[in-house]
């Protein structure tokens, strides 16, 4: 029942809305104003192709390796093309010379080392030359010199070390009637000396610039002669011994870019021994100073005390550079006061045929000035003026009775003027000429002559390179005639010597060279000590070896 009057309800209000819509009416319902929007518009539907997918390259893989790989090759060096890099040379290490020559002398040179490194590098040297005179009777001799260095290097020190020996003998042979003397002199050892030497180096030193700056030296040498001599009809056995002792210090600190403060030290001793002869020196020094640099000058200045055996001495120190023109030309000058120890060692070094010496300490104060430079690098040059005055200086004469041995004298006091200097002109790595020589005035106080020294002499060299094939050496060594003694009481000037020699070395193989030279070619027979004549004329050749 309820749902008909449901229905009833329904179809009554239909009908009376369908009535009225067939009424006419004037009014109008307005919905919303009229715009007009892009979306009310139809849209067109475009659907775009991605391009086709580029098949022609495959994806590559690649593996990470974890470790470094073992390769049995090595592989090559990376160089640009358009500056190509030229192979570096090998360095030589190692060398050896042998040759013989005239007067039935042989010759052996070597040098061995292992080469630097960041660690260390070490070495040994060694020369041995022998010699026989044919037209110069009981003239023989023989030398043989060794040292065996080395040096290591640490974080910022360096330790270096030396340890050396050289063996001297020879005849004395200047008579004055040789046949007077029976030729096995020297069967025995009678006429024969042999002059023996060994010594030890140390050396401490710090590599790192920009901390204080120090060097620490230890030196210490043995030196004996053996010899039985004929002297003054009776027969000695000549067996002198020295030892020397030497330790240097060295500390410096750079306060600003134009002031260095130092400090010197330097301590010497010797202790000599000859029967029935003992003698002991000792010198210690030490030198303060203060150097300071403006644009072009430098000037430096301290004090040097001395301590001896025999007093104790303060004295100034002084010295001035001062630029005139660049490195071109530079003046300087210096003052100073030297003290030495003449020990035996450096006596026999000038003249070997000494005995009776007994060790002595000299002094001298020099006055020098001069003047320098640097052309271009290939020109050098160093020439200076000098003037000494010094007590206990060494001359030697020779023995009146018999001329075979010389005295080593010292003189009290006198002055000494040198003008001398060193000149060297390098062009390219083809010619190297170089220059060094002095003129020298001696005044001894009440003597005439410096007995035994060189007045004046001079050395010239000349090394030049053809095509790296062939290489000339040629030096010429002259000195003036030198004063001494007659068995007479006279004194008298030996004539000059010049004394050329050449040497040619032929490049066969980067390892294996010839070389050939000629010694004294001016066939001088006069030397330095009377009595004692020269080979002359010498040659010799033979073959070097690099390795």
């Amino acid at each position: 029942m309820r749902h008909r009057i449901y229905l009833a309800l329904l179809a009554f209000l239909n009908a009376a809305a369908y009535s009225g819509a067939q009424i006419p009416m004037e009014e109008i319902d307005v919905i919303k104003k009229y715009r007009p929007v892009l979306s009310d518009l139809a849209k067109v539907q475009v659907k775009a192709e991605p391009p086709p997918r580029d098949t022609t390259r495959l994806p590559i893989t690649y593996r990470a390796w974890n470790e470094q790989l073992r390769m049995s090759f090595l592989p090559a060096e990376v160089k640009p093309l358009a500056v190509p890099r030229l192979a570096d040379e090998p360095l030589q290490n190692n060398l050896i010379k042998a040759g013989f020559g005239t007067q039935l002398s042989p010759l052996l040179e070597a040098y061995l080392s292992k080469g630097r490194s960041s660690a260390a590098h070490y070495g040994l040297q060694t020369r041995f030359t022998s010699a026989r005179a044919v037209r110069v009777p009981f003239q023989s001799d023989s030398r043989w010199e060794a040292m065996l260095h080395g040096t290591s290097f640490f974080q910022q020190t360096a330790l270096n070390g030396a340890i050396t020996f050289d063996r001297n003998h020879f005849r004395y042979y200047a008579f004055s009637d040789p046949v007077e003397k029976p030729a096995d002199y020297c069967s025995d050892g009678l006429l024969c000396t042999t002059l023996f030497g060994t010594g030890v180096q140390v050396g401490l030193r710090n590599t790192d610039p920009n901390k204080w700056a120090y060097e620490v030296r230890l030196r210490y040498r043995h030196q004996q002669q053996n010899a039985l001599l004929p002297l003054l009809q009776d027969t000695v056995r000549w067996r002198p011994r020295e030892g020397t002792i030497g330790v240097q210090a060295k500390l410096a600190k750079k306060i600003s870019e134009e002031s260095l403060a130092s400090l010197e030290l330097h301590y010497q001793s010797a202790t000599y021994h000859a029967d029935p002869t003992d003698t002991s020196l000792i010198l210690v020094t030490a030198s303060p100073s203060y150097t300071h640099r403006f644009r072009s000058l430098v000037l430096k200045g301290g004090l040097r005390f001395y301590a001896g055996s025999e007093r104790v001495e303060l004295f100034p120190l002084a010295e001035m550079q001062y630029k005139l023109a660049g490195d071109y030309l530079i003046a300087y000058a210096q003052l100073h006061k030297q003290y030495a120890l003449n020990t035996f060692q450096h006596v026999i070094a000038e003249n070997p045929y000494v005995i009776g010496y007994v060790p002595f300490s000299g002094k001298f104060i020099e006055a020098l000035g001069g003047i320098k430079g640097v052309y271009a690098e290939n020109l050098s040059y160093n020439f200076y003026l000098s003037h000494r005055w010094w007590k206990n200086q060494i001359f030697y004469y020779p023995f009146q009775q018999l001329l075979l041995y010389y005295h080593a004298v010292a003189h009290p006091a006198g002055t000494t003027l040198l003008f001398g200097g060193e000149a060297q002109y390098r062009m390219a790595e083809n010619l190297a000429v170089r220059f060094e020589g002095s003129i020298s005035r001696w005044r001894p106080d009440g003597m005439d002559h410096p007995i035994g020294r060189i007045p004046h002499q001079g050395k010239v060299t000349v090394d030049y390179r053809v095509k790296e094939k062939i290489r000339v050496e040629a030096a010429v060594y002259a000195f003036t005639g030198v004063y001494t003694v007659t068995p007479a009481g006279d004194t008298v000037a030996l004539t000059g010597v010049i004394d050329p020699n050449l040497t040619v070395t032929y490049h066969y193989r980067p390892h294996l060279s010839f070389w050939v030279g000629g010694y004294n070619l001016a066939n001088m027979k006069q030397r330095q000590w009377y009595g004692y004549i020269s080979y002359g004329i010498r040659a010799a050749g033979g073959v070097l070896i690099l390795f």
